[in-house]
C-alpha cells in the first residue's frame, strides 16, 4: 500500500492460478478503507498448482465447465485480502522506493510450426520477453520493507 499524503493506492498479488474479474473486491477495499478503485491493482501469478479466486470471467474454461473455487473460499480469499490491507494501512510508514530490472532466461515462445502447420510446443527463438522487472521498498534508515 502506498500513500503520499493525498492519494493512497495498493497492490494486491494472490498466488493463485487466476482471480476472475477484480472489480467486486476492489469495490470492496474502495468502501472499506477509502481507496479509489483506480487506485487498486489486483493480479494473481498463475500458479496452476493453485485454486483460482473471485467471480468467474464471462468468456473463460472457468465459465465452460473448469473447476472453479466454491463462493465460500472465495468470500475467505477477500476476507484475508482486506485483512492484509487494513494491517498494512495501520503499519504505513515513510519509505523509500527503487526500481531496477534484469533477465531471466526461464520463459520460452509457445508456439511452433511443424509440417502440419501451427502448434503448441517450445520455440526459444521465438519472442518472449526475459525482462524481470525488480521493485524495492525500504524504510527511511534503510530496513527493508515487510509488504
Amino acid at each position: 500500500m502506498f500513500d503520499n499524503g493525498s492519494t493512497t493506492a495498493a497492490i494486491v498479488t494472490l498466488d493463485l492460478v487466476e482471480y476472475g474479474s477484480s472489480t467486486p473486491i476492489r469495490e470492496r477495499i474502495a468502501r472499506e478503507l477509502a481507496i479509489p478503485v483506480d487506485h487498486i491493482l489486483v493480479t494473481s501469478s498463475h500458479d496452476h498448482k493453485c485454486p483460482r479466486g473471485g467471480p468467474i470471467t464471462p468468456g473463460t474454461s472457468s465459465e465452460q465447465g473448469r473447476p472453479y473455487s466454491t463462493p465460500a473460499y472465495t468470500q475467505q480469499v477477500d476476507d484475508s485480502i482486506l485483512d492484509a490491507l487494513r494491517k498494512a494501512k495501520a503499519s504505513l510508514q515513510p519509505a523509500r522506493v527503487g526500481i531496477g530490472t534484469g533477465r531471466a532466461d526461464i520463459n520460452v515462445y509457445r508456439a511452433v510450426y511443424t509440417p502440419k502447420g501451427w502448434g503448441g510446443g517450445a520455440n526459444p527463438d521465438g519472442p518472449s520477453d526475459k525482462t524481470v522487472w525488480v521493485v524495492k521498498f525500504e524504510s527511511l534508515s534503510g530496513e527493508r520493507s515487510p509488504c
